[in-house]
């Protein structure tokens, strides 16, 4: 059985961060240790920033080491194989400083068993790509490396600063002074694994939710597909991950769109999601300007 070791951070000044005053703005920095490690297929989610919306998740797939867009973006890179790849940045190198450079819908590969390893990726080498969180704008770095040969993505340390401006790649850590204690909990997982640790997919059913247009002031038109003999359920959460909408649908194979008025909704980003019992199936963003 695939296991793995991750960690949630209900409170992110209270489980392991550190704030770094600077001339401009303040750096939050974590340090992981070497104990964030994710096997290919695990699927976990991850709440970065502690916000209590996770931002990532980390090895989606059963053929791919690879980072998974939520509420975070990842720095964008060269398309590979038949998928995004993650841009990888120098020491010192400015992360935030160019158009179009995170990728904010998808999933970001460092390696394939099919395509191999990305470009600008090798295996077991630290490597510094760039992070957003899309519901604040924060920007920041991510110290991460893969191992081919094991299956794994380690995740050392990330740093951002507070008010949505461009950061140095590694900027932060110079500034730790010691090792940071990290509370070891269980992630607040977006969906589950199967006791063999297979995509959650195959127990979930295969299906995909769409929303358009997208950003939306008046009207969305969420349309999903579920090939699940399961019931389904469309939601729709806000930032804080607190639940505005849920849509019942029997069970059987449905293509559906349903029409979902949001003139009255607050500006930002929403969470769309389509589940049914054994867990999540699909999920999008929907933005409202």
């Amino acid at each position: 059985m695939r296991t793995s070791r991750i960690f949630t951070f209900l409170s992110v000044l209270l489980l392991g961060a550190v704030v770094y005053s600077t001339s401009n703005a303040e750096i939050v920095h974590i340090d992981y240790g070497n104990d964030f490690v994710v096997e290919m297929g695990a699927n976990h989610a991850v709440d970065i920033d502690g916000n209590g919306s996770n931002d990532f998740v980390i090895n989606s797939t059963d053929d791919e080491l690879a980072i998974k867009t939520l509420i975070g973006c990842f720095s964008k890179g060269e398309y590979y194989g038949s998928g995004q790849s993650v841009r990888v940045y120098e020491g010192g190198e400015a992360i935030g400083d160019g158009d179009d450079e995170f990728e904010d819908f998808g999933n970001g590969r460092m390696y394939s068993t099919t395509d191999g390893y990305a470009p600008g990726w090798e295996n077991d080498q630290w490597n510094y790509i760039g992070i957003m969180f899309f519901d604040t704008g924060n920007m920041g770095w991510m110290r991460i490396k893969i191992n081919a040969e094991e299956e794994t993505v380690t995740i050392k340390e990330v740093a951002w600063y507070d008010d949505g401006e461009a950061i140095p790649a590694g900027e932060g850590s110079t500034f730790r002074q010691s090792p940071l204690a990290i509370l070891d909990q269980a992630i607040r997982l977006d969906v589950p694994r199967t006791e063999q640790g297979q995509d959650y997919r195959a127990k979930a059913g295969f299906g995909s939710v769409t929303v358009s247009p997208n950003p939306v002031a008046e009207v969305a038109n969420i349309t999903f597909e579920d090939q699940s003999a399961l019931a389904k359920t469309i939601e729709i959460f806000d930032a804080s991950g607190k639940q505005l909408v849920a849509h019942q649908y029997a069970a059987g194979h449905q293509e559906v769109q349903l029409q979902q008025h949001v003139s009255d909704w607050n500006s930002g980003l929403y969470i769309v999601r389509l589940s049914n019992s054994q867990g999540v199936i699909d999920q999008t963003k929907l933005m409202i300007p």
